[in-house]
């Protein structure tokens, strides 16, 4: 879809509105992973938005009243209200992105196939080819056992770091 988006679409709608904007994402290597990035979060933008709606519909609005009455404008209730209080919402959607980034893979096959050139080459793309089209079986699972590891690390690691900026109503 994004392929025929950047093709034909996009390009018409520039055509149409008389601007010049260049959308040819998928055909150059400088701008192949910013047409990635596109896809990759529209694809999942709606997923993340909800576990943020939830975490907002969380918040007691009676912590909102007390700042009120504190005297907090919008902007100090939102930073020392909000954002606090979003703080487990913000841990999962981190962790999630950063791990599932990783992970691409269904809109790099369906898109580049991991070009033009290597440019858009991810590691569990590189994965694939080297076990399935490589056919080397044991060089491709040492490097998915690597990456489950790192992606156990990196997400350790930011689960710890952002824990600690968690409140409790």
């Amino acid at each position: 879809m994004w392929l025929r988006m950047f093709t034909n679409v996009l390009p018409e709608i520039n055509n149409i509105l008389g601007t010049n904007i260049d959308f040819a994402f998928f055909g150059k290597s400088s701008t192949v992973l910013r047409g990635l990035l596109i896809a990759n979060n529209w694809q999942w933008i709606g997923y993340w938005m909800l576990i943020y709606l939830a975490g907002l519909q969380s918040i007691p609005a009676e912590l909102y009243e007390a700042a009120k009455v504190d005297g907090a404008n919008p902007i100090k209730r939102f930073f020392n209200v909000t954002i606090p209080m979003l703080a487990p919402s913000i841990t999962i959607c981190i962790v999630g992105i950063t791990t599932g980034s990783l992970k691409v893979y269904d809109l790099m096959v369906s898109s580049t196939h991991g070009g033009p050139g290597h440019a858009s080459t991810s590691i569990i793309y590189k994965t694939y080819n080297t076990a399935i089209n490589g056919r080397q079986y044991g060089y491709g699972s040492a490097m998915s056992i690597t990456m489950i590891v790192v992606l156990l690390l990196v997400a350790l690691i930011q689960v710890k770091g952002l824990r600690k900026r968690e409140v409790q109503a």
